[in-house]
C-alpha cells in the first residue's frame, strides 16, 4: 500500500513524467491502480507473492497491446514500427511502455488500445530525428510490407463481423472463421544476411530449433525466479529490472500456444487476440485457451467481468461457468498449435463446449501462413485450417 500511495502522490505532483523516467516501475503501479480502481485489496492481490508471474504477464500483455495499438495508429511501415518499439522499450524514455501503462491502463480493452494508439500517433507524427529512422534496422523479414499488417486487420474484421452476425442464431451452431496470420519473421536466407537485426522491442533472439523453442516460457520463468531470489533491491526496483530486461531480450517470453511461430509473428498473433477482446460484440463471451492468456491479455480483470466497452466478457476454458448466459461466444484458438495439439480432446474443452450448448459459437482460428496469400491461396489456406478445426470439433462430439 505504501508503494501505491507514493506512486499516487508522485502522479499528483509532477504528472508522472519525470518520476516514471527515473523509476519506471512507478508507471506499473499507477497502471495497476487504474485497473483496480484504487482498490488496495485488489492491488495487493495482483502483486502479492507473484513477482515472477507478474513480470512475465505485464511484459507479454503490454507487448500485445503496444503491437496492436501500433497497427491501429496506422503505423504499417516496418522500419517505423521498429523505431517506435525501441523508444517504447527504453525505460528512461518519456514515451516508454511504463508511461503508456500508467496513462492508459483500462479494464475496457478498446479504451486501453485507443489511448495507447493516440500516444503512438504523436510519436509517429513527431520529430523524425527522435525516431532515428536512418539508423533503425528492419527487424521484420525483408519481404514484409504494409500489406502484411493490413491483411491481418481484414481477417480480424471478418471474424468480429461473423461473431456479431451469429447473435441470436441457433444454439450450439459452431462456425469456424480462420484468421490467417502471415509469417513476419526473417526467412533463413534473410537471417544469414543479418543475424543482428533489431526486433521491434530491441534485439531479436536468434532462431532456435523447434525442439528448443518449446522451453522458452519455462526458461523465462526460471530466469525471473532466480533474479527475484537473488535480489536485495526493493519491490519497485526489482519490477523495473525484470520487466525492462525481458522486453526485447532473448529471454522475452511468448505464449506456449504460439512460441514456435517465431518472435515477431507470435507478437502479431498476440496483438490479434487483443483486437478480438477489444472488438467482441455486445452480449458475447470471449473464450481463451488458457488461464495464462486470459489473465495476461485482460491484465487480471476477473473472469466474467466486462473486457470492453460493449460489455463483452472473457473466460478461459477452465473458468467458463456451466450454462453460460450469452448471445454468442467468440472462441479463440490457434493452428498449428504444437504446444497443445491434443488439447481439444481434453475434458476441460469438452466441458466448455457443453457449457455453451445454448450459445452460437464462432471459432476465431488464428492460423500461421508463410506469407500474405494470393486470392487462390487464401481460399485454400482458410479451407485447410477450417478442416483441421472441424476434425477436432467432430472428435469432441464423437466422444460425448
Amino acid at each position: 500500500d505504501d508503494v501505491a500511495s507514493r506512486a499516487m502522490e508522485t502522479s499528483a505532483t509532477d504528472g508522472d513524467g519525470d518520476a516514471i523516467a527515473s523509476n519506471p516501475a512507478i508507471g506499473l503501479i499507477l497502471g495497476e491502480v487504474r485497473m483496480c480502481g484504487a482498490d488496495a485489496a485488489a492491488l495487493r492481490g495482483t502483486r502479492s507473492g507473484r513477482y515472477k508471474e507478474y513480470a512475465l504477464q505485464r511484459t507479454l500483455g503490454m507487448k500485445a497491446v503496444l503491437t496492436r495499438a501500433t497497427t491501429e495508429a496506422g503505423v504499417l511501415d516496418a522500419k517505423t514500427r521498429c523505431a517506435i518499439g525501441r523508444k517504447l522499450a527504453d525505460p528512461s524514455s518519456g514515451a516508454s511502455l511504463f508511461h503508456a501503462y500508467a496513462k492508459n491502463a483500462d479494464a475496457a480493452m478498446d479504451a486501453f488500445v485507443r489511448g495507447v494508439e493516440e500516444d503512438l500517433r504523436e510519436i509517429a507524427d513527431g520529430d523524425e530525428a527522435a525516431l532515428d529512422l536512418a539508423r533503425t534496422k528492419n527487424f521484420y523479414g525483408e519481404r514484409v510490407t504494409e500489406r502484411h499488417f493490413a491483411f491481418v486487420n481484414e481477417q480480424l474484421a471478418n471474424a468480429l463481423a461473423k461473431a456479431d452476425e451469429s447473435r441470436g442464431s441457433a444454439a450450439q451452431k459452431v462456425k469456424v472463421v480462420p484468421v490467417l496470420v502471415p509469417n513476419t519473421d526473417a526467412t533463413e536466407d534473410e537471417e544469414e544476411d543479418d543475424e543482428n537485426a533489431d526486433f521491434m522491442f530491441g534485439k531479436k533472439s536468434k532462431k532456435k530449433k523447434k525442439k528448443a523453442a518449446a522451453n522458452v516460457s519455462a526458461a523465462s520463468v526460471a530466469s525471473i525466479a532466480s533474479e527475484v531470489s537473488a535480489s536485495s533491491t526493493s519491490f519497485v526496483d526489482a519490477l523495473t529490472k525484470m520487466v525492462a530486461s525481458k522486453m526485447g531480450s532473448t529471454k522475452e517470453p511468448a505464449f506456449p500456444e504460439i512460441e514456435s511461430w517465431g518472435q515477431t509473428t507470435s507478437a502479431e498473433a498476440s496483438g490479434a487476440v487483443v483486437a478480438l477482446l477489444a472488438g467482441a460484440p455486445s452480449g458475447s463471451v470471449v473464450i481463451l485457451p488458457s488461464e495464462l492468456m486470459l489473465r495476461t491479455l485482460t491484465f487480471d480483470v476477473p473472469a466474467g467481468d466486462a473486457v470492453n466497452s460493449n460489455g463483452a466478457r472473457a473466460f478461459c476454458v477452465d473458468s467458463i461457468p456451466d450454462d453460460v448466459d450469452a448471445e454468442c461466444a467468440l472462441w479463440v484458438s490457434f493452428d498449428p498449435n504444437d504446444a497443445t495439439e491434443g488439447a481439444w480432446r481434453d475434458p476441460k474443452f469438452k466441458r466448455a463446449f457443453k457449457a455453451l450448448a445454448k450459445v452460437p459459437v464462432v471459432v476465431a482460428l488464428l492460423s500461421r501462413v508463410p506469407d500474405v496469400p494470393s486470392a487462390d491461396e487464401l481460399v485454400a489456406a482458410a479451407a485447410a485450417a477450417s478442416s483441421r478445426a472441424h476434425e477436432r470439433l467432430n472428435a469432441i462430439e464423437d466422444e460425448e
